[in-house]
């Protein structure tokens, strides 16, 4: 989202990029003018709370702290925003920008246009595909009314069940007529859809929402702008590329991980790099393995044999661009579909990390050594072919975004 802001600036136009406090110096540190909404301790106390990474509870923690600030985000944006003269950008979780633009639409006020980005397919469920959680895949040939089921499972009991009464409730008071399918159809923006992903990693489904435009990955580069730390850097030109892992920049719970990680370094006998600003996550290291608390990953994914994370996409992204393996060890959210994403690109091997065992040791360890070989690498140098068309990601969202002036 910063580089589609500075893309959107970069044409002229006045950007205010709203987030909480805990993100003020990095996107302070692009020339964007920064608004915070939400302070540091409320963000950290949010990814501390161990439910956020369990696959089953997690969405309905993520609901229960938006709506928790949701009134107040709400009366924080309406101050920001001068109908007639303001576009709103926002991603899926920005429900904010999505109820101003109803009670906009309401009062017969002048226009408040929302570009709803959407960062991962997974945030677009479609019946016709429907996403991959934590028990199963659902494979594409599989009939249609055994995908219907699940989709209405999904849609009425885990998104629904936890966020349309809570929702409901807001708009009372707002005097807004309740809605249903919140997360599968209504939370799109009516005026416009941004895919942040290509057509190849995520072909478009009968269901999914119109005007819908596909932009690519915009790739957060700091290629330039930043390098990796000195201590980094004096490893990695210590010896044969390293095998990086990652669990995420939010992940605070991430014991298992790193056990089952450096169980496969050291039965691999290779060096690795541990990425983490969560140091008491990890097991003591021995001095081939390298823990850096923060590194650009698109410098330092290009200097690595192969990386493992967690799943998100931006990460996902990263890795696809440097070209290298991927082994996803996903926890929660849309990391499970983006994993399953990645295996069809055959890029990638997926693993359970939620607990550390003798046989998902064995396991972490054979992927690792599969990821290693010449299928995976010249499978990965192909994906990064693929990436150079995304190069202008950002460019492509920022004259799409312009689109909505139209309805000011």
């Amino acid at each position: 989202m910063v580089e589609i802001a500075r893309a959107i600036k970069s044409r002229g136009h006045d950007v205010g990029f709203v987030a909480n406090e805990y993100f003020a110096d990095k996107v302070a540190a692009h020339g964007l003018d920064f608004i915070e909404m939400g302070d540091r301790a409320s963000f950290e106390a949010v990814t501390a709370d161990p439910e956020l990474w369990q696959p089953r509870r997690a969405f309905a923690t993520v609901w229960k702290n938006l709506y928790k600030y949701l009134p107040g985000s709400v009366d924080a944006l309406e101050k920001l925003v001068v109908p007639g003269k303001t576009v709103m950008v926002g991603t899926t979780l920005a429900i904010a920008g999505r109820i101003l633009q109803e009670k906009a639409a309401s009062a017969k006020l002048q226009a408040v246009p929302l570009s709803t980005v959407h960062l991962s397919p997974c945030c677009i469920i479609s019946r016709f595909e429907p996403p991959t959680g934590p028990d199963f895949e659902i494979p594409s040939a599989c009939p249609q009314i055994f995908k219907d089921i699940y989709f209405n499972l999904v849609d009425r009991f885990l998104l629904d069940g936890n966020c349309r009464a809570d929702l409901n409730t807001y708009r009372r008071s707002l005097g807004l007529a309740p809605v249903k399918q919140v997360f599968s159809r209504w939370l799109h923006s009516p005026d416009q859809v941004l895919c942040a992903f290509p057509q190849w990693f995520a072909a478009p489904q009968a269901d999914w929402p119109s005007p819908l435009r596909f932009v690519g990955f915009p790739l957060y580069n700091r290629s330039g702008v930043e390098s990796l730390s000195a201590a980094t850097e004096n490893f990695i030109a210590a010896g044969e590329a390293p095998l990086v892992f990652t669990a995420g920049s939010a992940m605070a719970h991430s014991h298992s991980y790193f056990a089952l990680a450096l169980e496969a370094v050291k039965k691999l006998n290779r060096r690795a790099i541990f990425v983490s600003r969560y140091k008491d996550c990890l097991p003591p290291l021995p001095d081939f393995v390298h823990h850096a608390q923060y590194e650009p990953f698109d410098i330092l994914f290009s200097r690595a044999a192969f990386v493992s994370h967690h799943g998100g996409i931006g990460t996902s992204a990263q890795a696809l661009n440097a070209a290298v393996p991927q082994l996803v060890a996903p926890f929660a959210h849309d990391q499970f579909d983006n994993a399953f994403r990645l295996k069809k690109l055959g890029v990638a091997q997926s693993v359970k990390a939620d607990a550390f065992s003798e046989s998902r040791a064995q396991d972490f360890t054979e992927k690792c050594r599969i990821l290693l070989s010449a299928p995976y690498q010249e499978k990965a140098k192909e994906a990064a072919r693929l990436m150079q068309d995304q190069s202008d990601a950002a460019a492509r969202a920022a004259l799409y975004v312009e689109e909505l002036e139209r309805l000011l």
